[in-house]
């Protein structure tokens, strides 16, 4: 067993932030303007509900936080899967593998504002 792997893993809390640095919205969009395809996710619940992180095939050390568009999309996806008994913890690894076994999701990310003029993150599921 790596133990130093799994520690890591676990200090990180998923191992998509494990070996990968977080890059911001602003600049997968200006380095990405044809959109990234998003390859892995996991979800967190943290002090303001839950959120998704991904990783993308474009850039494969980064990651990023999605915003409440990606997270109820994915969050949909995880929904699907808990049928059958699964608990939630099941459910999410069995959708976070067959995700990445179908090729992940391609995705093109803009910037926005709610009617109120607080910064919106648009996603256009391509």
């Amino acid at each position: 067993m790596d133990y130093t792997a799994l520690a890591k893993q676990r200090a990180n809390g998923s191992d998509i932030l494990s070996e990968r640095t977080k890059i911001s919205t602003d600049e997968i969009i200006a380095r990405h303007p044809n959109g990234v395809t998003i390859n892995a996710f996991d979800i967190f619940d943290g002090k303001n509900g839950k959120y998704v992180v991904c990783a993308f095939n474009e850039d494969p050390g980064r990651y990023f936080n999605g915003g409440g568009i990606l997270t109820d999309i994915f969050t949909s996806f995880v929904n699907g899967w808990e049928t059958d008994g699964r608990t939630y913890p099941e459910a999410l690894a069995a959708c976070r593998d067959d995700f990445a076994k179908n090729g992940g999701l391609k995705v093109k990310l803009s910037l926005g504002r709610t009617k109120a003029g607080n910064k919106l993150t648009l996603v256009d599921v391509m």
